[in-house]
């Protein structure tokens, strides 16, 4: 327990409006690794942005609120983009986990409504952080604060990967891609 002090009491603090990790994502996992028992450890790494579990069962509660509530947004995102294109969403929804939620179905519209893949994303990393503040304890050296601090973390170095440059950059390669493969249509037409 003492080394989960230390480690929380070294850990830079972050914010929602960071545009980079204060600390990279493998370097407090390097440190986390050094100041945890291997189990805790072990529940740490599996609390993972890139990795939404199968099996909501058995994981903590910071850990299934986050998920429930995730997995909750994307499902109300799917609704509606299935119903803008006229699609079955059923194919597409995550099945167990049903959470009627107005908070949720207006996160996922303004998200569905912004034009902007830049803004949605900030909005709903903002949505996230907001959730994951909300399950904060009042104990900041604890297992769940720490988690907390993963995520958090996580959100900002997913952040950091997203700019307007590099957008509009995979914008015009992937419009290219698409003209190039019309060009090619329409010239097999024409013979």
């Amino acid at each position: 327990m003492a080394n989960l002090y230390f480690l929380m009491a070294s850990l830079p603090t972050l914010s929602v409006n960071d545009d980079a990790p204060r600390m990279p994502y493998p370097e407090f996992l390097k440190q986390a690794h050094g100041g945890l028992g291997e189990q805790e450890y072990r529940r740490l790494l599996s609390f993972d942005l890139q990795n939404i579990p199968t099996d909501l069962k058995g994981l903590g509660n910071v850990e299934k609120k986050f998920w429930h509530w995730e997995i909750a947004v994307r499902n109300e995102l799917v609704k509606l983009r299935a119903k803008a294109f006229n699609m079955k969403e059923e194919e597409f929804l995550h099945t167990g986990v049903d959470i009627d939620s107005a908070d949720i179905r207006q996160t996922a519209l303004n998200a569905f409504e912004e034009s902007d893949p830049l803004k949605v994303e900030i909005e709903l990393n903002k949505a996230r952080w907001a959730l994951l503040e909300s399950e904060r304890t009042l104990e900041y050296f604890s297992m769940e604060s720490l988690l907390i601090y993963s995520m958090q973390l996580q959100l900002i170095t997913r952040r950091s990967l997203f700019t307007k440059e590099l957008g509009e950059a995979n914008y015009q390669k992937e419009y290219e891609l698409i003209l190039g493969e019309a060009k090619t249509v329409l010239m097999e037409n024409i013979r």
